[in-house]
């Protein structure tokens, strides 16, 4: 196979299965008019990965991006929902405590 979709993060907890991808962009959460300064091609990338991983599940698979927390990053975003179902969680990780903040497992 030539490309290999790797997401950053897979995580299988109490029969549910968590994808997640980590990125080191800033975003904003005051710009919702500007899509918070999220790449589409971050987004497809999301949905590429749960195409890929959610194929042989019953459940439907949560999936997560996770941004470094920043003076304008500092609270999950609304969730981000597409026509298949599939629901995006943007969360922010405070690298100083390593904590992810938004989510609990």
């Amino acid at each position: 196979m030539i490309f290999q979709l790797k997401p950053d993060l897979w995580i299988r907890h109490n029969n549910r299965i968590i994808i997640a991808d980590t990125k080191w962009k800033l975003i904003d959460e005051n710009l919702p008019d500007m899509k918070y300064k999220i790449s589409e091609a971050d987004m497809y990338q999301m949905l590429a990965y749960n195409q890929t991983y959610q194929k042989d599940e019953k459940e439907v698979a949560e999936i997560w991006l996770i941004y470094p927390r920043s003076e304008k990053f500092s609270q999950r975003i609304p969730n981000f929902k597409f026509d298949n179902g599939s629901i995006i969680k943007v969360l922010p990780f405070d690298v100083d405590t390593a904590s992810l903040l938004g989510v609990s497992l």
